[in-house]
């Protein structure tokens, strides 16, 4: 691409008269120059011929193609303008990247180009679809078309193409060209870098080096293709004068021009471009971070740029509401089916296994392969919403295009909250450009980048600059928490085969691709501007601020916020030391073995069910370093719920499982989270509403007054709502188990009940609403708990809690109740405000219903209701009380 945009703004700039393009560019045209643009734009190669145009069009007529690619020309160029600012920002001022080479650069950009880094989502449309419906001549019905999987091709070498062969001629003279008077910027192609190194709005500055660098190394690693294939081409190009290369001898032709043209320090536009790299990865690394981030004294409040603060409960916030997102598409796309998550330590996965297609998905061991059929024929045979749908008159079914469409639309929306949620649960970001090739299957060239290990799942990446710099594989083991396992599993298990099973039953397209995150929907893979533009979007809803967190962003906080609160935590130790005090005693069995420690641990610390040396004891650290970080994010058995009602509507309510990590033979039934499932403007358009799935009303009761209709907490009509569910929100923050910092009130823990002394209420952490002492026994006989508690561990919660003096016991004793005033902080630990009650504009009275406020009207204020029966509507507008008001619930169904 950038050759791309070197042909296209040369060619621009030539056909402009003289005067205009010297005073544009400050330079005029040299006479080889001057020819060689010319020969590229009037060469003969660009008239079509008549006969070449039937062809195609005999070649494209009657045919439903699946995958099309058209317009690359124009849109890939300005895709690639509008991701380069976010297409390389993850590798930015790391301080692993310090010690990266062109080579490591070079490599990649070449991997961004094999796994679609040219592309962006805004392809998402028809064009770029995996399937497409072609009309049938006799009725005009949407049909599919047998063989549509099939693309034509007209079995063409590239090297018969004489487009083909006069843009690599072209190529080839402006990577070959002499410097006048020794001056760099007289050849083209350097020109050009120069003009790439130019901020691309104003151009009155220049790009920092660490944005500039991965442009030069683009432009390095294409202009060493271009020597190869013009000097050693495996076919000839006959139209551009290239013969194929000798069987003998090809490195001495290569030396002929490498000597001169390919080397550092040669008057040549590589030689220049590799002089530029080495000056800018130093210059970058005297630079300094991009951000320098700043604690608050109790250490719960980061700092950048001055005037941003994130706090700890906030940046918490991005993890809980990804996984609150993904799960409750996770449950429409499995269509209400709710499996047993199975007991991960039961699973087999011969890591050392290396056979193209194995994974614990594929091992026979497991039975893995078919469960998906549940789901798949749910799917089918759904009453609304079903990818079946039957003809009149003959009974027989035929596929419904538009709902297989729509859900593998939702699928790919899945997918990307998925791949945000696994990023941000695993710990420290990995690179994106590597997340995005893990691969779920091994390959004949790659390793799978998922497995299981010691019962817990777990991703690999392959960091591909550590590699090519010190030529040792370099393995990072990412660890996931059990629920975005039991997510990952189910998506793995369920969601992706019957997705690929839609693709083969009703679109009759075999699907081949291995990657995980990659889009069904589309024939291109994922870029870094997806995974940043799904990022902004999560932070703007989980922070409910204009704040948008991008990759490099949350890189950079990820490693700042794990040196101070998760790194701290971890003990130092030196497992090699077998010489101090400090030692640990078992080093003795090294010794035993007549070794050192460090002579053991490189000898046998390798399994051979390990390759690459990521042996046990490597994962195991690994483990570590993940439970650390999903302590931190409060994501565990002990975490709160991740739902954010204050968004939600609350017609809607699913589970979130959680996943027994034990090794026991027999599988239990996981514990069960209140999750509500939010119908936003991008979820509604992916699945019609179905039946079974949130169609019930809600039956949550405000705490009121002794008439149990009058909300006590509220916040003023400004649109400002503050989330208290999360474990540290915006305006009430939380820091532990002991106390609580948003005012006077402080809170006691019993299990999973929270003791709010300022008000003398119990509070469920786990339902999120208050239950009265009495009521605590059969509270925790609830599903959501039963499994949590042994009956003794019930009986003494229950004796606990009911010696606490003054707590409300009944219903009855809310009778002399303390209202909180109304223009109160929301209650932590209960569900947040909602907007969806209203208020008196006389008093301060709230009522979650309308006669409530009726009722408070007349008895209250005397007012009268002059409308009458049969009365105009207008009137019943006409109301003097305020709607939309912001309310909490104390408790549930009262």
């Amino acid at each position: 691409n950038e050759f791309k945009r070197c042909i296209c703004f040369w060619l621009r700039v030539w056909r402009l008269p003289r005067a205009i393009s010297r005073a544009v560019t400050g330079r005029i045209f040299t006479t080889h120059q001057r020819r060689i643009l010319e020969e590229l734009w009037l060469d003969s190669c660009w008239t079509p011929c008549d006969n070449e145009d039937e062809n195609a069009e005999n070649a494209y007529a009657g045919s439903a193609l699946w995958l099309r690619q058209e317009n690359l020309g124009s849109e890939a160029g300005q895709e690639e303008e509008e991701e380069e600012e976010e297409g390389e920002e993850e590798d930015v001022v790391d301080d692993d990247d310090d010690d990266g080479s062109e080579f490591s650069k070079s490599e990649d950009i070449a991997s961004d180009a094999l796994y679609g880094e040219g592309s962006s989502d805004e392809e998402y449309g028809s064009d770029n679809q995996w399937y497409r419906i072609s009309e049938s001549r006799n009725g005009g019905q949407g049909e599919l078309q047998p063989g549509s999987h099939r693309v034509p091709s007209r079995e063409i070498d590239d090297s018969c193409d004489p487009s083909v062969d006069a843009v690599l001629r072209f190529c080839y003279e402006m990577v070959t060209e002499h410097f006048e008077d020794g001056r760099a910027s007289s050849a083209l192609l350097v020109y050009f870098s120069a003009v790439r190194g130019l901020s691309r709005q104003e151009g009155n500055e220049y790009l920092r080096p660490a944005r500039y660098t991965p442009i030069l190394s683009r432009l390095i690693y294409c202009t060493r293709l271009i020597f190869l294939e013009a000097i050693l081409p495996l076919r000839a190009h006959t139209y551009a004068g290239f013969a194929a290369r000798p069987r003998y001898g090809q490195l001495a032709a290569l030396n002929a021009v490498r000597v001169d043209q390919m080397c550092d320090g040669t008057m040549s536009p590589l030689g220049e471009f590799l002089s530029l790299l080495a000056y800018g990865l130093t210059i970058q690394r005297s630079e300094g971070p991009a951000w320098h981030f700043d604690w608050s004294e109790d250490g719960q409040t980061i700092s950048w740029d001055g005037d941003t603060r994130l706090s700890m409960g906030q940046f918490r916030s991005l993890a809980h509401e990804a996984f609150r997102q993904t799960t409750v598409q996770s449950r429409r796309l499995m269509y209400d089916f709710d499996p047993e998550d199975p007991q991960m330590g039961s699973l087999r996965d011969r890591l050392s296994n290396t056979t193209p297609g194995y994974s614990f998905l594929t091992d026979p061991q497991n039975g893995l392969g078919e469960l998906y059929l549940t789901v798949f024929m749910r799917a089918c045979t759904a009453p609304v919403d079903g990818l079946l749908k039957t003809r009149h008159g003959d009974g027989q079914g035929s596929w419904d295009v538009d709902a297989a469409q729509t859900y593998l639309h939702g699928h790919d929306v899945l997918l990307k909250n998925l791949m945000v949620l696994q990023q941000l649960d695993s710990g420290q970001a990995a690179r994106v450009s590597e997340l995005l090739t893990l691969e779920q299957t091994n390959t004949r060239s790659r390793l799978r980048g998922v497995g299981i290990f010691g019962g817990q799942m777990f991703s690999i990446t392959r960091h591909n600059k550590a590699r090519l710099t010190t030529n040792r594989e370099f393995q990072v083991a990412r660890f996931f928490s059990p629920q975005v396992a039991a997510l990952m599993y189910r998506y793995l298990v369920y969601i992706r085969p019957t997705a690929y099973a839609i693709l083969r039953q009703c679109f009759r397209h075999e699907p081949d691709r291995t990657l995980i995150f990659t889009p069904i929907s589309r024939s291109t893979g994922w870029t870094t501007k997806v995974f940043t533009e799904e990022l902004k979007r999560l932070s703007r809803d989980a922070l409910g601020t204009e704040m948008e967190i991008g990759v490099r962003l949350y890189r950079q906080l990820s490693i700042a916020i794990t040196e101070r609160h998760v790194r701290g935590a971890l003990p130092t130790f030196n497992r090699f030391d077998d010489v101090t005090e400090a030692a640990d005693p078992d080093v003795a069995f090294a010794w035993q073995s007549g070794h050192r420690p460090i002579q053991r641990h490189l000898a046998y610390g390798l399994d051979g069910a390990f390759p690459d040396k990521l042996q046990p004891s490597l994962l195991r650290l690994y483990a570590r370093c993940s439970e650390k970080w999903h302590n931190f994010l409060m994501i565990g058995p002990e975490a709160p719920p991740t739902d954010d009602p204050a968004s939600i509507s609350a017609d809607t309510e699913t589970t979130l499982p959680r996943q027994n990590s034990g090794q026991g033979s027999n599988a239990k039934k996981r514990k069960q989270i209140s999750i509500s499932s939010p119908l936003t403007t991008s979820q509604t358009s992916l699945k019609r509403p179905r039946r079974g799935l949130g169609n019930t009303a809600s039956t949550e009761a405000p705490l009121s007054s002794p008439s149990l209709s009058q909300v006590p907490c509220t916040l003023p009509d400004d649109g400002r709502v503050i989330d208290s569910s999360r474990p540290q929100p915006l305006a009430v923050s939380r820091d532990g188990n002991s106390r609580l910092d948003s005012g006077k009130g402080k809170f006691q823990t019993y299990g999973t009940f929270v003791h709010l002394t300022e008000f003398n209420i119990l509070v469920c952490s786990t339902c999120q609403y208050a239950v009265f002492a009495d009521h605590v026994a059969s509270h925790l006989l609830h599903k959501r708990h039963i499994r949590n508690f042994t009956p003794r561990e019930r009986r003494d919660l229950v004796s606990t809690i009911d010696e606490i003096p003054g707590i409300f016991r009944s219903r009855d004793s809310m009778l002399n109740f303390k209202w909180p005033p109304a223009d109160s902080q929301p209650i932590p630990f209960i569900k947040p405000p909602k907007q969806d009650s209203l208020g008196c504009h006389i008093c301060a009275y709230i009522a979650s219903t309308e006669c409530g406020m009726i009722e408070h009207y007349r008895k209250t204020h005397q007012w009268v209701n002059n409308r009458k029966r049969g009365g105009y509507q207008d009137k019943l507008l006409e109301r003097p009380w305020r709607k939309h008001v912001f309310c909490q619930y104390f408790f549930h169904n009262l």
